[in-house]
């Protein structure tokens, strides 16, 4: 938990692993809350364990120009947001 301009804020952040073969991939997952009770780690948790999972399999495409569509987290991270 921290101060941040006046208010309290606290974060649970999980980083998963998943593994298939000789594949690893991970993934994170974040909950944020002004108290400890409102940080759920479950969450946080799923979030991760899913984006670690569904990158299991990925294949690189040739390049090429097509229209790429990102989830809002992804979007900031690229927007350094």
């Amino acid at each position: 938990m921290a101060i941040v301009d006046g208010e309290t804020v606290g974060a649970v952040s999980v980083e998963a692993i998943a593994s298939l073969g000789d594949e690893s991939q991970t993934g994170w997952g974040l909950s944020v809350g002004r108290s400890p009770r409102e940080l759920e780690v479950s969450v946080a948790a799923d979030d991760a364990v899913r984006r670690a999972t569904r990158m299991l399999g990925a294949k690189k495409v040739p390049t090429q120009k097509t229209v790429a569509v990102f989830d809002p987290r992804t979007a900031a991270s690229l927007c350094s947001i």
